[in-house]
């Protein structure tokens, strides 16, 4: 018998810590996002909170 083979991680396989830190950003972010953008710094942060938002409901299925 040769060696034995780890089975490979799957590609939806993220770590608990980059989730972690996804998520403390959101939330962080989420704070002072604002729908309704008036100047660039705050279009900036929507877009942001955007990003984050679509990375935590694809790889995690993240509802809210």
């Amino acid at each position: 018998m040769g060696p034995v083979k780890k089975p490979a991680k799957s590609k939806t396989y993220y770590s608990g810590r980059m989730r972690e830190r996804i998520y403390n950003e959101y939330f962080r972010v989420s704070k002072t996002a604002k729908r309704d953008c008036t100047n660039w710094k705050e279009v900036a942060e929507r877009a942001r909170w955007e990003r984050l938002h679509k990375i935590m409901r694809k790889r995690y299925n993240y509802v809210g």
